[in-house]
């Protein structure tokens, strides 16, 4: 006997995104999933007119600006905590073009949700807002009381709820990017997110995990 799946496919985040839910529920919990993805897409792209680029036109002004975006204020709020917990390592500010520049030179106040630069710079919210929109998504589907699924962004980005629907984690085998048709690492995962660099072409050469 099959085991009852709910499965949505689209573009968002420059990538394609598979949504798989198992179990029973409203087939409303993927609209609620989606909206989640589609609403970071729209607050964080930097690609076409957004809340985003609409900041780093202050940014690069040298002005100040109150945030008034809820997804934006989130994403800046979890991107101000990453910076410090990696002490500086994950750094959206960072950029070729503004030599020195980065997430310390930004003033940033949570209570206010103003921010600004001490010098010009932009964000660039890359792979951070892949794995924001699916850890939004997730909540989506937790809030509606799913308990088995796996959501995607690419071949980069993976979060899954609960254990697989057979049992057990849900098993990933992370390419190795040394060696063609070889696998670097094999896991399993349960109530976690996975994101690497990328599984082809010149991004492999430096993967990276979270979970």
């Amino acid at each position: 006997m099959g085991i009852a799946a709910r499965v949505e496919r689209f573009v968002a985040m420059g990538t394609r995104i598979e949504l798989h839910v198992f179990g029973s529920g409203s087939a409303d919990v993927m609209v609620a999933a989606r909206r989640a993805i589609e609403s970071v897409d729209d607050a964080l792209t930097i690609h076409r007119p957004s809340p985003t680029t609409a900041l780093n036109d202050e940014l690069l002004a040298g002005h100040g600006v109150a945030i008034d975006d809820p997804v934006l204020i989130d994403a800046l709020v979890a991107i101000d905590e990453a910076h410090a917990l990696t002490l500086g390592l994950f750094d959206p500010a960072a950029d070729r073009r503004f030599a020195g520049a980065g997430w310390g030179d930004l003033v940033f106040d949570r209570s206010t949700a103003r921010i600004a630069a001490t010098r010009p710079l932009a964000l660039d919210f890359g792979g951070f807002g892949k794995g924001f929109a699916l850890d939004r998504a997730s909540a989506a589907l937790r809030k509606a009381g799913v308990v088995c699924a796996c959501l995607s962004a690419g071949e980069s980005s993976i979060a899954v709820i609960g254990e697989h629907p057979l049992g057990g984690g849900w098993p990933f085998a992370i390419p190795d990017p040394s060696c063609t048709d070889a696998v670097l690492v094999e896991v399993e995962l349960v109530d976690e997110a996975l994101s690497i660099s990328t599984t082809v072409g010149a991004g492999t050469q430096r993967p990276s995990a979270r979970r």
